[in-house]
């Protein structure tokens, strides 16, 4: 493969969409202290309740101790807090503070905002299509990740 064609890959044009998606968005909420992972976070917690931590790591695909560290500083800013399960005192759940009423529309407009930029020139069929087929990719790549892992030649890195 060369390196154009590397370039435009899925996996690098995924990369690099992602990583100029989270970019913008972390632009235009710095000034709450948030970044995109936040917004993810509080997300999941607004539409799932009250998770465990690591309910919540696979939920938004993010590893336990990065997580832990960005729920510690969601705490410290009281968007969140850790209340022992009631059917399990060994176990937090994270649920979210008041704090989050008066963002959810702003947080939504940013996001929506980011979403027109993203998909700015293309028709609405064009839309539908490109979300369906992510989608579908989405679907098959959760049937990857639930399958062993393929062996790959080589040597370790």
């Amino acid at each position: 493969m060369t390196p154009a064609e590397a370039a435009r890959s899925l996996p690098a044009l995924v990369s690099d969409v992602r990583l100029l998606l989270f970019r913008w968005f972390d632009t235009q909420v710095a000034h709450l202290g948030l970044t995109i992972s936040a917004w993810q976070v509080l997300g999941e917690l607004y539409r799932s309740e009250a998770l465990t931590q690591t309910e919540l790591a696979h939920a938004v695909g993010m590893a336990k101790s990065p997580l832990g560290k960005l729920l510690d500083r969601l705490e410290a800013g009281g968007w969140i807090r850790r209340e022992a399960d009631p059917a399990d005192r060994r176990v937090n759940r994270v649920v979210l503070t008041d704090r989050i009423e008066p963002l959810l529309a702003p947080l939504t407009a940013v996001s929506d905002e980011l979403t027109e930029r993203a998909l700015e020139g293309l028709t609405g069929s064009e839309r539908r299509t490109l979300t369906e087929l992510l989608e579908h990719v989405r679907q098959n790549m959760r049937r990857a990740n639930e399958a062993p892992p393929v062996p790959v030649e080589g040597e370790r890195a």
